[in-house]
């Protein structure tokens, strides 16, 4: 199920690289994108429910942090120099530069999937028991 369209993706992105992606690649981008995501959380998307999303049961926020992860899929998959790793490239108006040893990460989607990360205990008590032998 996707939770995502490639007419989604174009609508949001102001990249023309994105714009003009081939849908059919632009679905492999999104797919790529969902494995991240999944990854991010440490669950899958399937298992997230919510009651007051769409009708669709996929969560705003969610999704929004799908479209920015799948337009850095297509921008990264649709720049060569990028994925051969060189310090500069433009991309229409936008154009970047790394210092010696920095790479491109990824956008920062922490502050929209921090509610469906699970709660670790904060509680630092730990009980120990220890059995010797007789």
């Amino acid at each position: 199920m996707p939770y995502i369209t490639p007419e989604e993706l174009i609508i949001y992105s102001d990249f023309n690289s994105v714009k003009n992606r081939n849908p059919e690649k632009l679905k492999m981008d999104i797919l790529e994108a969902e494995m991240d995501l999944q990854a991010a959380l440490g669950k899958s998307l399937a298992d997230i429910k919510n009651s007051n999303a769409e009708e669709s049961g996929f969560p705003e926020t969610l999704k929004l942090a799908l479209l920015r992860l799948s337009q850095f899929r297509a921008l990264y998959n649709t720049s060569e120099a990028m994925q051969k790793g060189y310090s500069s490239e433009k991309i229409s108006d936008y154009s970047y530069s790394l210092a010696n040893g920095e790479s491109i990460n990824y956008p920062d989607i922490s502050n929209l999937i921090a509610d469906y990360l699970d709660k670790k205990s904060t509680d630092k008590r730990k009980f120990r028991f220890r059995m010797g032998a007789f």
